[in-house]
């Protein structure tokens, strides 16, 4: 029987690309037009985003405006009632902002002054004496935002007017001025709907662009062009109709020079001002149009594309295949060649990755097992180091009732130094029984204010003899939380230590204490050396000093900050330090949970 001869990998290729051939045309017809349809789509929702930009950066500009106007209200002129000197303000700051005025009235609506007239001179009240309104143009003198500020006690932009002293068109942003919780005036200040246009045109972003501002009633507020010409009209009524049923949208339609356009518009919620982009259909019309014209020649290209990639594709594949095979019978390393697919790199950067992960592990087993020896030996020598200091001390004490007064000097020193020794031996014991698990808090319920001002008379002598001063602020009543009394009273002992190692002397050093909800929040400042910023993160790290030097003035092993941050970890608390920098002294605050 005659072996059957298998197909290679490049004729499986060839029938895969002519399989193609025949839905080829139908598909791609299909992704054209969906890709046009969704270039439509990306084209809208951009112009959509810009709108929604516009409209933001208009809200922007007001709020400005706004709080330009609440700045002017606390001028302490306004506050002596010297409205002959708050008038005079209140112009130059108008001149500066590039408004037109700024006029202040009263909570009955009276018009008390305004910049463009001199003090005094009487002045016109809309709030009043209303003009009938025009429907197609922007009301005179419109008291609209004025009794809305005074009925909502809210800040109010206005729509387009044309001011009774202004005598021209302009808007105006309105805030309240309130004493003891009344309205008692309204400041307003003018300006001229070109601000509008010219940061139409002055921004980058919406440069060049067909782009106009239209308040409430349809009024046009700015243009990107033409201004003059058609600020103060109203926008077609087609435009108001669609703010009728939404807030934002894109629609079709001609600017009044016939332009056809795609345009989108949004409303701000907060100034009811709406901002509207433009761009000429042709523009995604010629997209649309370019699109299935290279879609077609990519189409036809991509058919004579395919077979010859089939071709080279399975010659690169054949060679790797290939090599592959021939290194595994020859139990060699393998050099692909050839095709270099995803699968064969990722492959080979898991077993390079691997190999990387074991020796990591080697060498953190290592390390924890140098450190896991190191604890040890600290903790063997510091317990072995307690019976000589403990027969030093003794022998300097039996010295010193024997000896005359020509030696208590020298045995006063030795002294210092053998209690300095005997802490550092305690702190290095310490640490190590809590990083081994070895200490047991014999919890009960304490009151944390007794507990500190213990610590508090402990550190009395140093203080004293530093000349430092000690400021407390604790609660009369007890602030209980469930903890080791001791082991809180050594916390707090070696914050004060710490305190006054680092504060000169005629220093302050302060210790509160209150309730803050569920917890108990204590605090230790100073106003010493401060600490570097570049220090804080680290300095609750066992043996870490912010001066490493040999002749660094404090003496210690860096314990005592390590130890208080574990011992108040292990009552389930958290402890933080802050400084704002060198000589800028600093704080530590302890929170531990109340019983």
């Amino acid at each position: 029987m005659a072996q059957r001869i298998k197909a290679t990998i490049g004729s499986y290729l060839v029938a895969l690309v002519m399989l193609a051939v025949i839905p080829l045309m139908l598909i791609a017809g299909v992704l054209i037009w969906r890709q046009s349809l969704l270039q439509r789509q990306a084209f809208e929702r951009s112009l959509l985003q810009t709108a929604q930009a516009l409209s933001l950066a208009v809200d922007r500009q007001l709020y400005a405006d706004r709080v330009m106007l609440e700045s002017v209200a606390q001028s302490t002129l306004f506050e002596r009632g010297d409205l002959n000197a708050f008038h005079e303000f209140c112009a130059r700051v108008i001149r500066e902002r590039g408004g037109v005025f700024i006029s202040l009235f009263d909570a009955e609506g009276r018009q008390i002054f305004n910049t463009l007239r001199p003090p005094g001179e009487p002045l016109p009240t809309p709030f009043e004496h209303p003009p009938p309104p025009d429907p197609e143009r922007p009301p005179v003198g419109d008291p609209t935002a004025l009794q809305e500020v005074l009925r909502t006690g809210r800040a109010v932009n206005s729509d387009l007017l044309f001011g009774l002293i202004a005598g021209r068109l302009i808007f105006t942003m309105n805030v309240p001025v309130s004493r003891d919780g009344t309205i008692r005036y309204v400041l307003n200040a003018a300006f001229e709907p070109g601000v509008m246009t010219r940061f139409l045109q002055e921004s980058p972003q919406f440069k060049g662009v067909p782009a106009w501002i239209y308040d409430r009633r349809g009024f046009i507020v700015g243009r990107w062009q033409d201004a003059d010409k058609y600020v103060g009209r109203r926008v077609p009524a087609q435009q108001l109709e669609q703010l009728a049923t939404k807030e934002a949208g894109v629609a079709t339609g001609e600017t009044a020079e016939g332009i056809a356009l795609y345009y989108s518009f949004a409303r701000s919620p907060v100034t009811g001002w709406t901002a509207s982009m433009g761009a000429e259909r042709k523009q995604l019309d010629r997209a649309v149009r370019t699109g299935w014209i290279v879609g077609g020649a990519l189409m036809l290209g991509g058919l004579l594309l395919g077979l010859a990639l089939a071709l080279s594709i399975a010659a690169r594949l054949r060679r790797a295949i290939v090599g592959l095979a021939a290194a595994a019978s020859r139990s060699e390393p393998p050099h692909p060649s050839g095709l270099r697919t995803r699968e064969i790199e990722l492959l080979e950067r898991a077993v390079v990755e691997a190999a990387q992960a074991r020796e990591a592990r080697a060498r953190r087993e290592q390390a924890e097992a140098a450190s896991e020896t190191k604890d040890r030996y600290i903790a063997t020598l510091s317990h072995e180091l307690r019976n000589p200091l403990a027969a030093l001390s003794n022998a300097v004490y039996l010295l010193g009732m024997e000896s005359g007064s020509d030696a208590r000097p020298t045995l006063e020193m030795m002294q210092r130094q053998i209690d300095q020794l005997t802490r550092m031996v305690n702190d290095l014991l310490d640490v190590s029984r809590v990083t081994h698990g070895k200490v047991t808090l014999q919890l009960a319920a304490v009151d944390l204010a007794q507990v500190i001002a213990q610590a508090i008379e402990t550190a009395e002598p140093a203080l004293q003899k530093s000349r430092l001063r000690l400021t407390r602020a604790l609660p009369a009543d007890p602030v209980t939380v469930q903890g080791d009394a001791a082991r809180l009273l050594q916390v707090f002992s070696n914050l004060l230590d710490n305190a006054a190692k680092f504060t000169p002397p005629g220093g302050e050093i302060g210790v509160t204490l209150e309730r803050e909800g569920t917890e108990a929040l204590a605090t230790v400042s100073d106003n010493g050396l401060g600490i570097e910023a570049s220090f804080l993160p680290t300095m609750f790290e066992a043996f870490t000093q912010a001066d490493t030097s040999l002749e660094r003035t404090t003496s210690g092993l860096g314990l005592g900050l390590a130890l208080a941050r574990q011992i108040v970890e292990a009552h389930g608390g958290r402890i933080v330090a802050t400084s704002a920098g060198r000589g800028q002294g600093s704080r530590f605050t302890v929170r531990l949970p109340l019983a």
